[in-house]
């Protein structure tokens, strides 16, 4: 509700800023438009119109007709009786013809006593008629000195109406009630996500063994008759935290020294872990339980290979710290180097000298140790490649780590009684058996959970093909997923971007510090910005992604608009005034569609960027094509990464065919 309401507030004052700034260009324009000595319209300013007339008719009869007119002899009247008098004839002239012409008909001062009219929907027998009758009128009423001032009058071509821009007219104003209603109806998003999420939602960790737990959970849930769904992959710790709290998520596998430290934040390990209803009891006050507990501990350790260990005589964690600083290139998880029970507390328990370095993700550091690009890692205590990989597992001789008995963690009103069947039923064996499945026999992590739960009866899978893989019964869920997170945010980003794009271009002291700031927007990595708006928004998901995604989409469609917006032709927007157009109108019938080549390359860009940037939104569950390279990253699975990279770059490419058409369609104005 928060983010719709910033939203329709930034919506409506910019519509109050849009029309005070419109209403001051459009004096200035007039003022370049006029003759200043009649008032009427100059000869620059016809020229536009009358070209503006011709282009915008094309395609359309033509009912306007031209008539042009000057007074007879009007240099012996500047001889005679002076140029002040001359002056005073010619706007004499002026006002009664103005008197006698519709608003609609713009009057121009050509140069001299010349003077032409732009009749509208009007043909050549009407335009006579107004001809006679604005003769006899300046004859009657253009008196100088009692001497009657006498014109030459004709009647000129016929041109093209101005249906067509009557047409565009229309349609823009359709377009600004679409937008419109789409403002309205933006600030309700969360509210009909919110109430559409009644079934309970498991959440995972970014790592192969959560995976799974959260799939067993789920089909769990599923045999109970509780439709449930599993958002995986939720990055570390802090996220499901947060998704907790929010509701975004109901439940997750979790570990219970990750509970005492990470989320209690009791960082003394001497402590140990409390018993389960102690534990429930330091939960509480967040509206959290821990249950079911699941019959194993995953506790962290450190791992080298074997043949170092044993070169460097190392068993324990305490023999590292008799080693030099730069005797071992360590690879870190980003989560261990940042965690209370993690490396800077490791290391000050250990008094180790080694320093962490650059972070390595979990799933790749196995292949990392194994092609000796680095020398120590931290591991899972289940993970399934330590045995198959040849590696030594340093003893904790001091016992910082804690014990991590796997439990379920959720908020306090969901019914753990369907959960209970899995109380004690996986120990260590049966975890890093389940691991080595998915790591290294190929399964899937729902086909894992399957012959878990069916107790291992069922025939195992083979490895699927990446064309299997691309084209798995997920695609289409997961392809709608991110076309929704892509047009949901290029929308929102066209709302936007195209008035701060006209805004910039009515205020060029503005110009520099807007463009600057949708500049700036797009330098923020993707992970910091959605991680930054979690932090606002107080949840995971949808919302967030779709936020992010909508930030970064604007510099493309705000620079292009503005951009296009600059080089529309001045005299094209003084043609407009001079054809009785407000600022508004002359915005929408002519300057936008004369920029609109420019802006729909903008909102392409945007839309193509949009489509590979939303990949990272599998990382706080909003799913996407991206679930699967995040799910093949954590388990080093380069034909899962494909099938979720190939089918995104497909839909780039089918993206920017589709906008293509629609430049060759609409981009032309008309």
């Amino acid at each position: 509700m928060r983010v719709g309401a910033t939203l329709l507030l930034t919506t409506v004052m910019i519509n109050v800023v849009l029309n005070v700034l419109g209403e001051l260009q459009a004096s200035l324009v007039r003022q370049t438009l006029i003759d200043p000595l009649t008032g009427a319209y100059n000869r620059r300013c016809m020229d536009q119109t009358i070209g503006l007339v011709v282009e915008q008719g094309r395609r359309h009869k033509p009912t306007n007709t031209l008539l042009v007119f000057d007074i007879d002899h009007f240099k012996r009247v500047n001889d005679r009786f002076g140029h002040d008098a001359g002056d005073e004839v010619l706007r004499r002239v002026v006002q009664v013809t103005r008197a006698r012409l519709r608003k609609i008909d713009p009057l121009f001062r050509t140069g001299g006593e010349e003077f032409l009219v732009l009749l509208r929907d009007t043909d050549a027998a009407g335009a006579a008629a107004v001809a006679e009758d604005l003769r006899r009128r300046i004859e009657q009423e253009a008196l100088l000195a009692g001497e009657v001032i006498t014109i030459s009058l004709g009647v000129g071509p016929q041109v093209a109406d101005l249906r067509g821009c009557a047409r565009q007219q229309n349609a823009a104003m359709k377009i600004q009630i679409l937008l419109r209603a789409l403002f309205v109806l933006l600030p309700l998003w969360p509210l009909a996500a919110a109430a559409a999420e009644a079934t309970p939602v498991v959440g995972s960790k970014r790592f192969t063994e959560s995976y799974i737990l959260g799939e067993i959970v789920r089909q769990t849930l599923l045999d109970a008759g509780v439709q449930a769904t599993h958002k995986q992959g939720l990055g570390n710790t802090g996220i499901l935290e947060q998704a907790l709290a929010s509701g975004a998520v109901d439940i997750y596998p979790e570990y219970t020294g990750t509970i005492v430290r990470e989320l209690l934040k009791r960082e003394d390990p001497r402590e140990g872990n409390p018993p389960l209803d102690e534990l429930n009891r330091l939960l509480a006050p967040r509206g959290l339980k821990a249950a079911v507990p699941l019959g194993f501990n995953n506790t962290y350790a450190l791992a080298m290979r074997e043949a170092d260990a044993a070169r460097l005589g190392v068993k324990t964690i305490s023999d590292l710290a008799r080693l030099p600083a730069g005797a071992l290139k360590l690879g870190l998880s980003h989560e261990f180097q940042v965690r209370a029970d993690g490396w800077p507390a490791l290391q000050r328990a250990y008094a180790l000298p080694q320093q962490p370095g650059a972070a390595l993700d979990h799933g790749l550091a196995y292949e990392a140790l194994r092609g000796g690009q680095v020398d120590l890692i931290d591991i899972y205590s289940t993970d399934a490649k330590v045995g198959r990989y040849a590696l030594r597992v340093l003893a904790d001789d001091k016992a910082f780590f804690p014990r991590y008995d796997a439990v379920l963690l959720m908020r306090v009103g969901v019914d753990a009684a369907p959960l209970m069947k899995l109380a004690g039923r996986i120990d260590e064996a049966a975890m890093i058996a389940l691991n080595a499945q998915v790591e290294l026999d190929g399964l899937s992590f729902e086909q894992a959970a399957r012959r878990f739960l069916a107790g291992g009866v069922q025939p195992a899978a083979q490895r699927l093909g990446l064309v299997d893989r691309i084209f798995a019964p997920d695609l289409l869920r997961l392809t709608l997923q991110h076309l929704l997170l892509v047009f949901g945010s290029l929308a929102l980003a066209v709302v936007v971007g195209v008035p701060l794009g006209i805004w910039a271009w009515r205020s060029p002291r503005l110009a520099g510090w807007l463009l600057g700031a949708v500049g700036v927007i797009q330098t923020v990595p993707s992970l910091a910005m959605l991680a930054f708006l979690i932090a606002l928004l107080g949840s995971i998901g949808f919302v967030p992604a779709l936020l992010a995604l909508f930030l970064y989409a604007l510099l493309p469609v705000v620079r292009n608009t503005h951009a296009g917006l600059d080089g529309v032709s001045a005299g094209l927007t003084m043609a407009a005034c001079a054809l009785g157009l407000t600022a508004r109108q002359a915005l929408w019938t002519v300057q936008l569609p004369l920029a609109r080549p420019v802006l729909l390359a903008g909102v392409k860009t945007a839309a193509v960027i949009n489509v590979g940037t939303a990949t990272v939104a599998a990382f706080v569950g909003a799913g996407g094509l991206g679930e699967r390279i995040v799910a093949g990253l954590a388990v080093n699975d380069t034909q899962a990464m494909l099938a979720g990279a190939l089918p995104a770059a497909a839909l780039a490419l089918v993206v920017q065919g589709l906008f293509g058409l629609v430049e060759r369609r609409y981009a032309r104005p008309t």
